[in-house]
């Protein structure tokens, strides 16, 4: 009896798991918007490349938060869909970067030259301090560069410099849109925005 009730036990278990891995548990709301940015970000690639092969470089942090690892996996996901794109994470250690996420001028400088040959690259980092001399030392030639959460005053200075074509903007907190987001994208365009050097708008 004792035998029949623990396989009884385990085959219940068993069926439990099995449902839960055919129903996995949907994303909570904290993560949502962070999903939406990963695939968002895969489409400006995709926009940059214009169906082309390219090396994408993401430069980020390593994080235990689940709202960067939620973006840094939907990016990869997003991007391991497109055709002949090659992904290189460029992260930082913690003790490499600054306050609010920061890195200096003189290490993005070292990231831009030995990516030099790639297509696309995408910072999570912010870059301080840097001045329009400092700017200017970068090659236009260099890799389109797509900047995450970046201040208005830094990306417009790289836009000018002709370096950044796209950049992520967090919205601001009284014009988030009414109603509850139904997909990725919808979370995406509640708190954030992209700002393009054609668009010059300024967060919503």
């Amino acid at each position: 009896r004792s035998a029949s009730y623990s396989i009884w036990v385990v085959g219940i278990f068993a069926l439990v798991c099995a449902w839960w891995e055919l129903h996995p548990k949907p994303p909570n709301d904290e993560v949502q918007p962070c999903i939406g940015l990963g695939q968002v970000l895969a489409q400006q690639v995709a926009d940059e490349l214009r169906g082309k092969a390219g090396h994408v470089v993401v430069v980020c942090m390593p994080t235990a938060s689940a709202q960067s690892q939620a973006t840094l996996q939907s990016l990869q996901r997003a991007l391991g869909k497109q055709r002949n794109i090659t992904v290189t994470m460029k992260a930082f250690k913690t003790s490499e970067v600054g306050a609010m996420d920061t890195i200096s001028f003189q290490q993005f400088s070292a990231v831009m030259n030995e990516f030099a040959n790639a297509d696309v690259i995408i910072s999570f980092l912010r870059v301080h301090p840097f001045n329009e001399v400092s700017v200017a030392q970068l090659s236009r030639s260099s890799p389109k560069l797509i900047v995450v959460r970046w201040d208005l005053h830094a990306v417009r200075q790289w836009m000018s410099a002709g370096l950044v074509v796209n950049a992520v903007v967090q919205r601001r907190w009284t014009s988030l849109p009414a109603g509850h987001p139904k997909n990725p994208r919808q979370w995406f365009d509640r708190y954030y925005q992209i700002i393009t050097p054609e668009s010059g708008a300024s967060p919503q």
